[in-house]
């Protein structure tokens, strides 16, 4: 797979600057999940400038798109199994109880990024509430749903996977070990993800660095940013042929951020 264009879950804007300078500078493009008919998904300045240069862009969803479809019934599962929960949730072993729990933390979700038969089973189970146009639910399920919906997205446009979120790339982590739970796919399009990580780590680009200045260094080192990705493609090409686990290929792999100009100078 390509390792240029990213799939950025679960937000629809990323407004965490450091994290979108490092991968405005990384990724030649990236993909938020926007419900279709949403206006002006992008809204602080970073995100704009990226928007307008074609770096950062909305993927359109709907309920009655394909992708969305397919994450219906592995999402309808999903709140019938303790297991998941148990990834979700390792130190209080809670699973998602089949009524409205006002002590569990909750989480906003557009119904829009949702089937209309997913929405009325929230609903009548009681497990989801209406505020507005959004619907509440417990953030386990919010995690998984987005997870799902995100890895099915990423397979179907050829993207790798990619989230700022601790609790997103914790369930992202035990779909490359093989824990996840029914119905998240185990595909390279989350192990490139993982190792993008480790590699943005590396490259550590101050966030206080300005978005314009990002967007003319894109443009002025273009070749080297391409040569630099290839050279991540062919080790993000290597996971899942024998290495259990990120932490197991990196173990026998080193990155070295330093591999052409644009890198060295931070």
């Amino acid at each position: 797979m390509s390792f240029s264009n990213a799939l950025y879950y679960p937000y629809i804007d990323i407004k965490d600057k450091g994290f979108i300078v490092n991968i405005a500078l990384f990724w030649e493009a990236v993909s938020t999940i926007v419900p279709r008919g949403y206006r002006e998904p992008y809204s602080i300045y970073e995100s704009k400038a990226l928007a307008d240069a074609y770096i950062l862009r909305p993927l359109y969803v709907e309920p009655g798109m394909s992708e969305v479809l397919e994450a219906e019934n592995a999402a309808l599962e999903f709140l019938e199994s303790p297991a998941t929960s148990l990834i979700l949730s390792p130190k209080t072993k809670a699973h998602i109880s089949s009524r409205w729990d006002p002590e569990e933390t909750k989480s906003l979700l557009y119904p829009d990024k949702m089937s209309r038969k997913l929405v009325e089973q929230l609903v009548e189970r009681g497990q989801a509430r209406w505020q507005q146009n959004q619907l509440i639910t417990s953030s386990r399920f919010s995690t998984f749903y987005m997870t799902l919906l995100a890895a099915i997205l990423s397979r179907r446009q050829r993207l790798a996977l990619l989230t700022g979120e601790e609790k997103f790339d914790q369930l992202s982590s035990a779909v490359k070990r093989g824990d996840a739970p029914t119905g998240i796919p185990n595909d390279d399009h989350l192990a490139a993800g993982l190792l993008a990580y480790l590699t943005i780590d590396a490259l550590k680009v101050d966030p206080e660095t300005p978005i314009d200045k990002i967007i003319t260094f894109r443009r002025q080192y273009s070749d080297e940013l391409t040569e630099f990705r290839n050279g991540v493609n062919e080790l993000a090409s290597e996971i899942g042929t024998g290495h259990e686990s990120i932490k197991g290929f990196t173990g026998t792999h080193q990155i070295h951020p330093c591999t052409s100009y644009y890198s060295c100078h931070k």
